[in-house]
């Protein structure tokens, strides 16, 4: 690993020293010389590290030999790149100087004359300093080659034939802390972008990696300091790092992780960077993924400035407002990520210095609504997910024009900004093959500084790359879309989205990749449909099709254009959604066979019947707010024999949920769900016949939400789910049952239920039983009188159970006697005060305990091995006994005092827990 890790380096510094640039400066500043002996050198050393890496392992003096080449190998490389960032520094100083409307002067003054300041002079002094100390140690190196008998030219192994590349090398033998970690640092370290083909280091060598956690002793750490260049900061304690004010004495630090934390940094990240001048690599976003009450960062220091080596920097995820001008100078910088930074918003003006930039993410910073004037030059971009146009002097569309290695992902928001279509043709987007996912968003107000037909050419313009795979065209004023707008080249386009524009048509039925299609908001569209000559088979991959908010949309037709039958469409069709399409009624696009699930929201009754007619498949019906629905008709019931699921929300007028039982359980025979929520009239079954559901036996779950006027449900023998909230006029829940055979119920919750009365045991299944109840939650019912608490003991299968706010239950509950099998239970608030429940032993298997109450009385607490170790039994008549199997004991809003025989319970209020302690 030495031989591959050093000689990749010297390879690198071999091919800076011949830097047309670099060389430059240094003949300018009278260091060339330097550098010549360190060219000639270097390969001499390179051409024995084979022989050396075979001898280290026996020679200890060959091994230190080694080591101390790579340490050098990184100063010169460190001392090269300083070199390389001066000789930018100065040339992009000339070139502003040169752009300037005050530098005609300096035009006539040569650039060697202007090169004589006095920081270039003092740069200049300080360079031959270190040079000349770098070069006496090199030499020293290739006099102790010769003294060690390293010779040239032998044979390399296997692993040294490999081919080298430029990327991340880490030997995993090195890494210092603890063993078991070593995996995750290294998935960490080699999980960074690969370095790109310009990037002429080595990122991370494990040989000099450290990480930092709760576990690390200070031998560790003073071993480690002297000699790491890699440090990742992993754990959850602030505690953890009392000692990271020991990093400062890491000088040639390269790379800084914080992967995860919640260090109360207290300024210390400005203090250390101050000292950390060589890093290659900063990230900070763990910094703020952290519990509450620890510090979250929210200024950038401008002592970042400092870092001119750094290639890698990361603040994302934390709550900075703004990045300071100091970021403008990081010359070598590569990697900008600010990525959900939403307090951003504002990069630095003097963005365009950062030539070298290839990776700006930022994605999700709501706050920032400006892109930098010059972004446009920084050629090597391939990341940009967002760019806002301006007028006048701001950043226009133009700009785009040499940005052609975008990748991934942009959005172009204030398009209504672009006044000349010329201006949009120059972006070429076209030419930007790297783009898959790409938004056009104008203006959401539509005032009379707006024009269409400019709107309309500027989209025509703004043609995208043919490989495209997502397309967003938004509240674009042109009353058509261009040509290319649903253009069969677009081979790869699977989604596209149009929203908010003012196009009357709509094209898009050639694109025969497209898998998902959002249209909303069209409020120009009438008539949604395609004249093509027949047989076309339409959308041939489409498979999710939505339309939202068409306000004036009022027919869904598929024309042949002559007399040949309605063409094939939608083959892969699978999902239809619908929402708030007031006027449509009317639908004629055949049959869709592969259409499994219907979503109809803010729509009429009429569309609901059409709609259904499409495909006898249906496994998943939603209907959200339909008008005029009274009631499931049997015209609508026949085409759902294979619906699964069935939701019905906000339908106010719906009173019935079908008019004839029998009738809907001979349509819905694979009906497994039943949801309804906020039907505010719905009644039952107008017929309200005892056998209700008998027959339904594929129902598994359901629920009940809001439908204030539902007095009644009798449960079907087949449901395993049930869940009824917030239905204050229902006064009986049934449970239909088959002779002899216990029910299927599995888990009850009843919530907010003011009147309800339960019936568990109908007439004439004797034996019924609700054996198989896993979990009965039953809460905030002020009027129910009772549950069938004497059958506790045969709920053998129940481990969950919540009884609270039932102030008017009967005074005999609790009676002590409990299922079996209970491990959670949490009860409270009843009609007796607790301190009259009477002795209480509960479960043996009971983990988890939680009591709710205010006029609760004294109650006293004794643990089960406690009792039978004493020859007392508990202090009072109300002594709760509790088993050895408990860990958590929760007291919740209690008034009153409490007993506790040698167990230690705190008192709560806002539901705060504790844990039992004997």
């Amino acid at each position: 690993m030495a031989e591959i890790v050093v000689s990749a380096v010297i390879t690198v510094l071999c091919e800076k020293l011949i830097s047309g640039d670099l060389m430059k400066l240094a003949r300018s500043e009278g260091i060339d010389s330097e550098l010549k002996k360190w060219k000639k050198n270097l390969p001499m050393i390179q051409a024995v590290l084979a022989d050396a890496t075979q001898k280290q392992i026996k020679e200890r003096a060959v091994q230190l030999w080694v080591n101390d080449l790579q340490h050098l190998a990184y100063d010169i490389d460190d001392v090269l790149d300083d070199l390389a960032t001066e000789a930018l520094r100065r040339k992009l100083n000339q070139e502003a100087q040169a752009s300037s409307s005050s530098s005609k002067v300096l035009k006539l003054v040569p650039n060697c004359c202007t090169n004589f300041t006095p920081r270039n002079i003092m740069y200049g002094q300080q360079m031959s300093s270190k040079l000349e100390e770098i070069t006496t140690k090199l030499h020293d190196l290739v006099d102790q080659r010769n003294d060690l008998g390293l010779n040239v030219n032998v044979e390399r192994s296997n692993i040294t034939e490999r081919r080298l590349e430029q990327t991340s090398l880490v030997d995993e033998s090195k890494i210092m802390g603890r063993d078991g970690d070593k995996e995750a640092l290294l998935g960490k370290l080699l999980g960074n972008e690969e370095c790109d083909e310009n990037v002429s280091i080595v990122s991370i060598v494990g040989e000099f990696s450290f990480r930092l956690d709760g576990e690390v002793d200070a031998s560790d750490m003073n071993e480690a300091f002297d000699k790491f260049r890699h440090f990742s900061l992993v754990g959850p304690r602030s505690g953890s790092y009392r000692k990271l004010n020991e990093l400062q004495r890491a000088k040639h630090l390269r790379t800084f992780l914080v992967m995860s934390g919640n260090l109360k940094h207290d300024g210390l990240l400005e203090k250390v960077l101050l000292e950390l001048q060589f890093l290659r690599v900063l990230s900070v976003a763990g910094l703020n993924r952290m519990y509450l009450g620890f510090q979250k960062i929210r200024k950038v220091p401008e002592s970042i400035g400092s870092l001119k080596h750094l290639r890698y920097l990361n603040f994302s995820f934390t709550e900075i407002t703004c990045l300071p001008e100091e970021v403008s100078g990081l010359y070598n910088l590569q990697s900008l990520l600010v990525h959900s930074c939403h307090e951003l918003y504002i990069l630095p003006e003097s963005f365009a210095k950062l030539i070298n930039l290839r990776h700006l993410d930022i994605s999700d910073t709501p706050k920032l609504n400006k892109t930098p004037l010059g972004l446009g030059g920084l050629t090597n971009l391939q990341t940009l997910p967002k760019v806002f146009i301006e007028e006048g002097d701001g950043f226009n569309i133009s700009d785009l024009k040499g940005l052609n290695d975008l990748q991934g992902r942009l959005s172009i928001i204030r398009l209504d900004k672009v006044i000349n279509p010329i201006q949009a043709k120059d972006a070429n987007l076209h030419q930007k093959k790297g783009l898959e996912v790409l938004e056009m968003k104008w203006s959401k107000v539509f005032d009379d500084s707006r024009n269409e037909t400019i709107e309309y050419e500027v989209l025509k313009e703004l043609r995208p790359p043919p490989k495209l795979k997502n397309l967003r065209i938004l509240y674009n004023k042109g009353t058509r879309f261009p040509s290319w707008v649903g253009d069969p080249s677009f081979e790869q386009l699977t989604e596209l989205t149009l929203c908010g524009c003012r196009s009357t048509h709509l094209r898009v039925g050639h694109l025969r990749s497209l898998k998902k299609l959002v249209v909303e908001r069209m409020n120009e569209v009438k008539t949604v449909g395609f004249e093509l000559p027949a047989p076309t088979n339409y959308f041939p991959s489409l498979e999710v099709l939505e339309f939202s908010y068409m306000q004036g949309w009022q027919r869904w037709s598929i024309d042949s254009g002559d007399d040949h039958e309605t063409p094939r469409s939608f083959p892969r069709l699978h999902e239809i959604s619908i929402k708030c399409c007031p006027v449509l009624d009317e639908v004629s696009i055949g049959l869709i066979p592969s259409l499994r699930f219907l979503r109809i929201e803010e729509c009429s009754e009429p569309l609901l019947r059409s709609l259904v007619g499409l495909s006898p498949s249906l496994i998943e019906l939603k209907m959200l707010n339909v008008r005029g629905l009274t009631q499931l008709h049997g015209e609508v019931l026949m085409h759902l024999r294979a619906l699964e699921c069935l939701c019905i929300k906000n339908c106010d007028e719906l009173k019935y949920l079908w008019e004839q039982e029998s009738e809907a359980c001979k349509s819905l025979v694979s009906l497994q769900k039943l949801e309804v929520w906020w039907c505010k009239n719905l009644v039952s079954s107008p017929e309200k016949e005892d056998n209700f559901g008998i027959s339904m036996e594929s129902l598994k779950s359901v629920e009940f939400h809001n439908c204030d006027a539902l007095e009644s449900y009798n449960c079907p023998n087949s449901v395993e789910r049930l869940e009824i909230t917030n239905c204050d006029s229902m006064t009986s829940l049934t449970f239909s049952a088959v002779q002899e055979h216990p029910s299927p119920l599995t888990e009850l919750i009843i919530s907010d239920c003011d009147n309800i009365q339960l019936h568990p045991k109908p007439i004439p299944a004797k034996d019924f039983s609700l054996s198989r109840l896993t979990s009965l939650d039953i809460r905030d019912c002020k009027n129910l009188k009772s549950i069938p608490y004497e059958h506790f003991q045969s709920l053998t299968s129940l481990g969950y159970l919540w009884l609270e706010y039932c102030p008017s239950m009967d005074y005999s509950f609790p009676c002590g006697v409990w299922p079996p099998n209970l491990t959670k239970l949490m009860i409270g608030c009843l009609n007796k005060p607790m301190s009259e429940w009477g002795p209480q032993s509960f479960p043996t298997s009971l983990v988890e305990l939680e009591l709710y109450g205010y006029d609760s009385g004294v109650v006293s607490f004794a643990v089960a091995e406690d009792v039978k170790n004493t020859t007392t039994t508990p202090s009072s008549s109300s002594s709760f006994l509790l088993p050895p199997s408990l860990v958590s004991l929760r007291l919740i809003d209690h008034l009153q005092p409490i007993k506790c025989d040698n167990i230690c319970v705190q008192v709560e209020k806002a539901h705060v827990g504790s844990r039992l302690s004997t």
